[in-house]
């Protein structure tokens, strides 16, 4: 299975990829979103690279949540990017041996929630407004509200993410959406049959 990253932190990600050859021995290929200067350093540590600048253009978005969104969003229409990946960040680390049942179970998605964003009520970064936000958009839609950035990896289908970028693209251009909320609460409300119920998050 092929992992997925956005990093701008060559020597962060070289510790996870160590863990993940590591732990993880059914991820066979990694695939590194970066920024065109760090294009060398992070393709030496074995992992396929593309960069922001050819997924998104000169000029990404400057605000956090908005790059992050624009960037995973992406994802779903790049012929590097397997039609099942695991999407992670450049600093989550497994600690010990994790097989391939920890995100495809009989046949059917995993999905890993660590509380509701009903009950987010911080506004102090972008991350937050991102949440706030999204939390906005899914009820106006009558999707659920479950919160989904657990800093942990997550399986995504590419189609299915297609599918959720589609849905939400009119808010996304007015808002900074949370790419992880987004995907978990529409792609299952609509493919209910693909996916396991939410289960509590696992990172330390």
């Amino acid at each position: 299975m092929q992992i997925v990253y956005l990093c701008a932190r060559p020597a962060v990600l070289a510790g996870t990829i160590a863990s993940v050859r590591t732990h993880l021995s059914f991820v066979d290929r990694i695939l590194a979103v970066v920024p065109e200067r760090a294009r060398e350093v992070v393709a030496a540590l074995g992992a396929e690279v593309v960069t922001d600048e050819e997924m998104l253009g000169e000029a990404p978005p400057e605000d956090h949540q908005r790059r992050n969104w624009a960037l995973r969003s992406a994802l779903a229409t790049h012929a590097a990017v397997d039609e099942v990946f695991l999407m992670s960040d450049d600093d989550s680390r497994p600690l010990t041996h994790l097989d391939e049942t920890t995100f495809l179970s009989e046949g059917r998605h995993r999905r890993y929630m660590f509380g509701w964003l009903d009950e987010w009520h911080h506004q102090s970064s972008s991350f937050d407004l991102g949440q706030q936000a999204t939390r906005q958009v899914l009820a106006l839609y009558g999707f659920p509200r479950r919160a989904y950035a657990s800093h942990m990896p997550q399986v995504i289908d590419k189609a299915m993410l297609a599918e959720v970028v589609r849905v939400l693209s009119t808010a996304a251009a007015l808002s900074p959406l949370c790419e992880w909320t987004g995907y978990f609460n529409v792609a299952p409300s609509r493919h209910p049959a693909r996916f396991h119920d939410p289960e509590p998050y696992v990172t330390l």
